[in-house]
């Protein structure tokens, strides 16, 4: 996050993180921030990250982006609530 910041490429306050879990229980992590690509000056990509534990209990990362323009609450909360891992 703070190298994002200092490098330009996500202002501070666009960063949330909140934590969720699965229809079937499984407890994560939800990381995203709104950043710009190397082709832009302003931000134009929505990232988010979906943190959990497999059953050997490593770490796994779910990454989807978007832009901002076509986000789709209704996408993240799928994932939200049918997230699985092996």
């Amino acid at each position: 996050q703070a190298s994002l910041v200092t490098a330009g490429k996500a202002p501070a306050e666009g960063f949330t993180q909140e934590e969720f879990l699965t229809a079937s229980g499984l407890a994560g992590v939800h990381f995203s921030y709104t950043g710009k690509s190397s082709k832009s000056d302003t931000p134009d990509v929505r990232s988010h990250h979906f943190i959990t534990r497999n059953m050997r209990g490593r770490c796994v990362s779910i990454s989807y982006i978007t832009s901002p323009e076509v986000e789709s609450a209704a996408v993240l909360e799928a994932i939200r609530k049918t997230l699985r891992v092996e």
